[in-house]
Parts: C-alpha cells; structure tokens; sequence
C-alpha cells in the first residue's frame, strides 16, 4: 500500500494516516512501512493488527521458551504464533 502510494506521488504524512487507519498499525510501525517503502519496490503485506494474550505457565517451561528463542534470536511471540497455528490446523479431537 505504501509503495503504490508513493508511486503515486503521494506525502509521506498521507501515506501514514493511510497505513494508520485502512491497516490498523501504530504511527511507529506505519512510520517502519514508510521508510522500507521508500527504499524498496518489493511489495509487502501488513500483518494483521496484534493484540496482549496473557496465559499463566510454570516458571520453568517459560525459562525454557525464553532461553531457546534467545539462542534462535526468534521473538517469542513468532514461536507461539507458529505452534498455535499448526495446532489449530488440525482436525479437533471428538470425543
């Protein structure tokens, strides 16, 4: 979207409130958008507007989680979205 905007010759501030309001993303991250927009011709998609989902584990298993994103240099939330979504993709158990 900011690609085909600048091509257009559209502002920048036009382009953020654009990003803002049609995609859902802070100032920050449409700001993030706009500069990759400026440096590259390569389509990107904006990923869906994100949210706080708060769930109780043991302390251990969430050492665990922190060290082996750490060594991945993987954000945790990338690992949960991952697992959560095979998880959902499969058949749910009747029964």
């Amino acid at each position: 979207m900011a690609i085909r905007m600048l091509q257009r010759q559209q502002s920048s501030n036009a382009v953020l409130s654009a990003l803002m309001r049609h995609k859902g993303v802070s100032r920050r991250q449409a700001y993030r958008y706009l500069l990759q927009a400026k440096h590259h011709s390569v389509l990107r998609p904006v990923p869906q507007a994100k949210a706080v989902f708060t769930v109780n584990l043991p302390r251990p298993l969430i050492q665990q989680v922190r060290a082996r994103c750490r060594e991945q240099r993987r954000p945790i939330s990338h690992l949960i979205t991952e697992v959560l979504q095979q998880w959902l993709e499969q058949p749910a158990a009747h029964g």
